[in-house]
């Protein structure tokens, strides 16, 4: 598990560090200080394949433009963002080190020179318009090195085929779970991979959390019926023999699905959620911090969470009685402070008992 965290040089943190994590995170300050950067350093810090994760948040950030490679059109994933100031030049450079309970875990991105590869014909035809970049990437869960060169824009293109990709079997070592949820297929594929599982019913219980009279969720396939945002997923209710779109019952029931699913998803790993808070009326958060805490411990799972909601924070503080020490943290990111304010469990609910604004 994470117990502490170093940033340098990604995004908007030149130099940050984050002490008394716990098992599950709450990250707090006001817009763009840095939460959901912070959570992208997490994701980069355990990812199998650096340079893919570089691709992933790129994409979920809509850090892209679109050019043209052999007479063909390609997304190119715009690198300058992950670094201060927007800055991509030779020597650009971000890493990211964390203490945990028994290792340290490392990773670190630089931008070097590349010379092209003569079986590399991505670039064919193209005019280099400065010196060949490349990004290098380096981690303590790669033996060696990634190297991949950057077009002649300064970006990552498709097709990404040459970049190695190291995919878990049985489950994801981290899952970022975005404000806009799991779309259709990622709910499938989740929920494939733990249908008739005692998984199932962790999933069950979440759900039941927002609407106790859910008796069976099932995926019968998308289809133009159900649409592609909530496709293919159906509710079986009490007292109704109906196949119910799962779309029916409010997104509120979707993302606690989509938590829940990335949940058991993520066993022995890593649960990143930006804005958990997004969806939840006040009165279910509570039980939705139970059921994340109880899942997390079940299943060896640490969790960071952001949020803006004051009501996010009161019901986290509502489950620190129940927790044993170390299970729980609150942190304020500040990033000209260099370090986050951190908040214990004990300090956490006597800051919500006396009304102390943590946020």
């Amino acid at each position: 598990m994470i117990r502490s965290l170093r940033i340098h040089g990604y995004r908007c943190f030149s130099e940050f560090r984050v002490q008394g994590l716990a098992r599950v995170n709450l990250l707090v300050g006001k817009n763009n200080c840095g939460k959901t950067a912070f959570l992208e350093a997490v994701e980069l810090l355990t990812a199998p394949s650096p340079v893919r994760s570089v691709v992933s948040i790129l994409a979920r950030r809509n850090e892209f433009t679109y050019g043209t490679i052999s007479d063909r059109r390609v997304r190119e994933y715009e690198v300058a963002h992950l670094f201060p100031g927007h800055d991509l030049r030779l020597g650009s450079q971000f890493d990211i080190e964390a203490a945990t309970d028994d290792a340290r875990m490392f990773v670190s991105c630089c931008v070097e020179l590349i010379e092209p590869d003569k079986e590399d014909s991505l670039f064919e035809g193209e005019e280099l318009v400065h010196e060949p970049l490349g990004v290098v990437a380096s981690s303590s869960r790669l033996d060696g090195s990634e190297r991949v060169r950057l077009t002649p824009r300064g970006s990552l293109s498709e097709p990404l085929r040459r970049l190695p990709w190291r995919q878990p079997t049985e489950s994801q070592v981290n899952l970022f779970l975005a404000p806009g949820s799991l779309d259709a297929a990622e709910v499938a594929n989740h929920w494939g991979e733990i249908a008739l599982n005692p998984e199932e019913e962790l999933v069950l219980d979440a759900v039941r959390i927002l609407h106790p009279g859910i008796e069976k969720l099932a995926f019968v396939g998308e289809s133009s019926h159900y649409g592609r945002r909530r496709g293919g997923m159906v509710v079986k209710l009490e007292g109704s023999t109906l196949r119910v779109p799962i779309g029916s019952l409010g997104d509120g029931v979707w993302r606690m699905l989509a938590l829940a699913l990335a949940l058991v998803r993520c066993r022995g790993g890593v649960l990143l959620v930006d804005e958990i808070d997004t969806g939840f009326h006040f009165g279910v958060m509570e039980d939705m911090w139970r059921m994340v805490l109880d899942t997390a411990r079940r299943l060896d799972i640490q969790v960071f969470a952001t949020t803006h909601s004051s009501d996010c924070v009161t019901s986290l503080a509502r489950i620190c009685d129940d927790c044993v020490s170390g299970e729980v943290s609150l942190q304020r990111i500040e990033p000209e402070r260099g370090e986050a304010v951190s908040f214990s469990q004990d300090q956490i609910r006597v800051a919500a008992e006396n009304q102390i604004e943590v946020r």
